[in-house]
C-alpha cells in the first residue's frame, strides 16, 4: 500500500472518530433538552430511546424530523442532531407568550429564567466536552437574552393585537375564536395561572399559538402574491422579461447570470468607445481630412455606450428589486409557510394523544381511588368483626361467673328449705360441680 493511501485511510479513521465523538456530545446535549422539554410540559418529537438510531441514520426518519426542519428539502440531517433543542427553544417562547398574554411578563424574571437555563446548559456542555466550559458572563447573557427576545418579538409580532393589555378574558376569547376558525370546538378551560391548567388546555393554547403564526405567514404570502402582478408586467413591457418567464423562473441562477452578462457587455462597449476616441485624437493639433468624422463617431459611440450601460444598470436595479421583493421573498415566505403547515399539522395530531393520556390518567386515578376505598371498607369491616369478637369474648368471660352465681343461689335455697323439714327426710346428696343445672349425679 502506498504512503498516500495509508495517509488517506488514517485520515478517514480520524474523521470517523471525530464524527463519533461529536455524536456522543450531541446526544448528551439532546438528552438534557429532552428532559427539560418533558419537565416543562412539552411533547418530544420522538421517544428518547430512538435518539442513537436517529442521529446515526436521520435519512430513515425524515418524516419524523420534517416538522422541525429549518428549510424544506434540506436540513433534515442537521436538525436530527438538535431537534430537542429546537423544540425547547420554541416551547420556551410559547411559555413566555402565555405569561405575556396574561399580563404576567416581567423582564427581570424572564432574564433570571434565561440565566438559569444557560447555567444548566453550561454544566451539560462541560460534561459533554470533557470538562471544557462554555464561556459565559453577565454581559454575554444579557446580549444573548436581548437577541433572543428580539427574535421572539419579531416572530410573535402581529399574532394578537392585545399583548396582554386587553385583559385575560379577551385573550381567552381570542384563543377559542381562532381555534373555532380552524374547526375546533372542544371544550377546555384556560386559567389565569398557566400552571393550573390541565395538559389538554395547555396544548390547545399551544396549537392556537402555532395557528396564529401560520395565519400570519399565509396573510403575508397572499399580500406578496397580490403585489407581484404590476411590476412584473412593467418589466415585461420594458423588455427585461421575455414572454413565458414567470416569477419562479426569474429567481434561477441562469437568469441572474444572463443579467450580469448584459451589464458586463455594456461596460466593455463603453470602454471600447472611450479607447477609440482617445486614439482618434492622440496626435493633437488640427484634424486631418476625415479625422473629424472619426472623432464625432467615437464621441457618439461613447454616448451610446454610456446610455446603454445606464439603461442596463437601471434595468438590473429594477430586476433585482423585483427578484428580492416580488420573487425571492415571496418564495421564501411561501417555503416558511409550508414548513409551518407541517409543524402545525404535527401539533394537531398530538391533540388526540393528549386526550388519550388524560383519559388513561383519569382511569388510573379512579382505579387507585376504588382500591383505597375497598381497603378502607375492609379495614372498617375488620374493626366491626373485632368489636363483635370482643362482645363474644366478654360474654364468654361473664358466663361462668353468672352460672356460678346461679348455682350458688340454687344451692342456698334447698339448704334453707332443709332446716324446716322433719328428720326422717334425708338430706340431698352432694351434686357434681360439673353439673351446670344444679341437678348433678349422686356421688358415693
Amino acid at each position: 500500500m502506498s504512503s498516500s493511501a495509508t495517509k488517506l485511510s488514517i485520515d478517514q479513521v480520524l474523521d470517523e472518530e471525530r464524527k463519533e465523538e461529536e455524536l456522543k456530545q450531541t446526544r448528551v446535549l439532546e438528552a438534557f433538552h429532552y428532559r427539560l422539554l418533558v419537565e416543562q410540559g412539552g411533547r418530544p418529537a420522538y421517544p428518547i430511546d430512538l435518539m442513537e438510531e436517529i442521529t446515526k441514520n436521520p435519512e430513515l426518519y425524515a418524516n419524523l424530523l420534517r416538522p422541525w426542519q429549518t428549510f424544506l428539502g434540506v436540513g433534515a440531517i442537521r436538525v436530527s442532531e438538535s431537534v430537542f433543542q429546537v423544540q425547547v427553544d420554541r416551547w420556551r417562547d410559547f411559555r413566555t407568550w402565555q405569561r405575556e398574554m396574561r399580563g404576567m411578563y416581567d423582564h427581570k424574571t424572564e432574564f433570571s429564567l434565561f440565566v438559569d437555563y444557560c447555567k444548566s446548559l453550561g454544566d451539560i456542555y462541560k460534561l459533554a466536552h470533557g470538562g471544557c466550559e462554555a464561556k459565559s458572563d453577565v454581559s454575554t447573557d444579557e446580549k444573548r437574552f436581548d437577541l433572543k427576545e428580539s427574535h421572539r418579538r419579531l416572530l410573535q409580532h402581529g399574532l394578537l393585537d392585545m399583548n396582554g393589555k386587553g385583559g385575560t378574558r379577551l385573550y381567552f376569547e381570542a384563543v377559542k375564536r381562532r381555534l373555532a376558525d380552524h374547526g375546533f370546538t372542544q371544550k377546555f378551560q384556560l386559567r389565569q395561572c398557566p400552571s393550573e391548567q390541565d395538559k389538554l388546555a395547555t396544548w390547545m393554547e399551544y396549537l392556537c399559538y402555532e395557528y396564529s403564526i401560520l395565519d400570519k405567514y399565509i396573510r403575508l404570502e397572499q399580500r406578496l402574491e397580490a403585489e407581484l402582478g404590476k411590476p412584473f408586467w412593467q418589466l415585461m413591457e420594458a423588455g427585461n422579461i421575455r414572454l413565458g418567464q414567470t416569477s419562479q423562473t426569474l429567481a434561477t441562477q441562469r437568469t441572474s447570470l444572463r443579467a450580469m452578462t448584459k451589464r458586463d457587455k455594456a461596460a466593455k462597449d463603453l470602454e471600447s468607445a472611450v479607447a477609440a476616441a482617445y486614439l482618434s485624437k492622440r496626435w493633437g493639433g488640427s484634424f486631418r481630412p476625415g479625422q473629424r468624422d472619426d472623432v464625432k463617431t467615437a464621441i457618439a459611440g461613447i454616448c451610446e455606450a454610456n446610455a446603454s450601460l445606464r439603461s442596463v444598470v437601471r434595468r438590473d436595479a429594477a430586476f433585482t428589486d423585483l427578484l428580492l421583493r416580488k420573487v425571492i421573498r415571496p418564495n421564501r415566505e411561501k417555503s416558511i409557510a409550508e414548513r409551518h403547515r407541517i409543524l402545525t399539522q404535527w401539533a394537531l395530531e398530538q391533540v388526540s394523544l393528549v386526550e388519550a393520556e388524560l383519559k388513561g390518567s383519569e382511569a388510573s386515578s379512579k382505579g387507585r381511588g376504588t382500591k383505597r376505598r375497598s381497603r378502607h371498607d375492609e379495614d372498617k369491616d375488620g374493626e366491626d368483626d373485632e368489636d363483635e369478637n370482643d362482645d363474644v369474648g366478654a360474654a364468654s368471660i361473664e358466663s361462668p361467673r353468672a352460672e356460678k352465681q346461679k348455682r350458688v343461689e340454687r344451692d342456698i335455697k334447698p339448704l334453707e328449705h332443709e332446716a324446716d323439714q322433719p328428720s326422717s327426710v334425708e338430706r340431698p346428696l352432694k351434686r357434681s360441680r360439673t353439673d351446670a343445672s344444679g341437678i348433678g349425679s349422686p356421688q358415693a
